[in-house]
């Protein structure tokens, strides 16, 4: 299995000061992870669709996830086959994809400096383009 890694800067430091900390991409999307979920938890509207979910399930989701959005790819995935029932039988749509989006950009904005700001740019337009993953159901669908 390949690592990947990712450079974090380290509060205070410069790009060239050297004193900067390398954490596993895995470690980077779980500080992501813990910091999009409060946000999400937070939210009256997102919260529900999380009831009765496995948390420890849900947050290695999110983390694979994360490691995909900060890939750049999202083409193999297909979120409307993962969220299928709660968009057909509980109501999830676009708009609830937008509060997501809206929180993950929070969350990008409280990093700072601490990711690129390509990476995060990057991430946060991977995410927006599952948009459509969150359309109503048609009929016979």
């Amino acid at each position: 299995m390949a690592h990947h890694r990712a450079r974090l800067q380290a509060p205070g430091s410069t790009a060239d000061d050297g004193n900067h900390k390398v954490f596993s991409k895995e470690v980077a999307m779980k500080k992501v992870t813990d910091l999009l979920f409060a946000k999400i938890f937070a939210d009256a509207q997102l919260v529900p669709f999380f009831e009765g979910m496995c948390a420890a399930g849900l947050r290695h989701k999110q983390e694979t996830m994360m490691e995909i959005l900060f890939g750049g790819s999202t083409e193999k995935i297909d979120l409307r086959e993962y969220h299928y029932d709660l968009i057909k039988f509980r109501g999830l749509s676009e708009h609830h994809h937008e509060l997501m989006c809206k929180h993950f950009q929070e969350v990008m904005d409280e990093l700072g400096s601490v990711l690129p700001h390509e990476t995060k740019t990057s991430a946060i337009a991977a995410m927006r383009a599952q948009r459509t993953h969150f359309r109503p159901m048609k009929p016979g669908e």
